[in-house]
């Protein structure tokens, strides 16, 4: 998906949109349809909760790297792309699922006999935070 590049066609058109009440509609208009397919999409299982939340969360970054000195584009975008303008929340899933994994792998390789010392240095994570995650037991979700 290269709909965060795909902003950048707008760039040389951002002052007439920001003038232009017509035009800055259209473009709303257009990434409504966007916001649409892309949820559509992740509905279908083509795309994965996490990669449906990176490409909103790239599209806000580069919209806010190009159009900030531009108050009317950057209102009537923001609220057409509400649902994706919150840009730590798909780092916050990325970060949550790969924390699941190497507490379920810590687990794993204690059970199959390997120190808590080795599996921390193996999963680069605190010797402490591996003897807790043993203590839960935590195998599966």
């Amino acid at each position: 998906m290269l709909i965060p590049f795909y902003i950048f066609s707008h760039e040389s058109s951002l002052p007439e949109y920001n003038t232009n009440e017509e035009k800055l509609e259209e473009l709303k208009s257009e990434y409504s349809d966007i916001m649409i397919r892309l949820r559509h999409l992740k509905e279908n299982g083509e795309l994965t909760e996490y990669q449906h939340r990176m490409i909103i969360d790239m599209s806000g970054k580069v919209l806010k790297s190009i159009a900030a000195k531009y108050d009317k584009v950057m209102k009537g975008m923001k609220e057409t792309m509400a649902g994706g303008m919150i840009e730590t929340e798909a780092s916050r899933i990325y970060h949550e699922g790969e924390k699941r994994k190497a507490e379920r792998t810590a687990v794993r390789l204690h059970t199959r006999g390997t120190d808590p010392a080795e599996i921390a240095d193996i999963l680069e994570v605190d010797i402490q935070e591996v003897r807790k995650w043993i203590r839960k037991g935590v195998t599966t979700d």
